[in-house]
């Protein structure tokens, strides 16, 4: 119910079981299958978009504007490069 009010979107138990964003067959968030970064990161085989030439692209702009911690996280990890 947290995640329906803070994401603006319905969500039930079952569409947030997830096995992380690398998973090739296991669960993923709903939202997941067809997420364009998730995809983009396959195709550039990076193993997050912090390890990206081209971070903070137009692509990842949609999931700050969501999840704003996540800049920060990815900002870390980007440090740690």
């Amino acid at each position: 119910q947290q995640w329906s009010k803070e994401f603006k979107v319905p969500l039930k138990a079952s569409d947030i079981n997830c096995d992380g964003c690398k998973t090739e067959n296991g669960r993923l968030f709903g939202f997941c299958q067809m997420c364009e970064v998730r995809a983009c990161a396959k195709e550039k085989k990076v193993e997050t978009c912090a390890h990206c030439d081209d971070f903070e692209c137009h692509k990842i702009q949609g999931i700050f504007k969501l999840v704003p911690y996540a800049r920060d996280a990815l900002e870390k990890v980007k440090a740690t490069l």
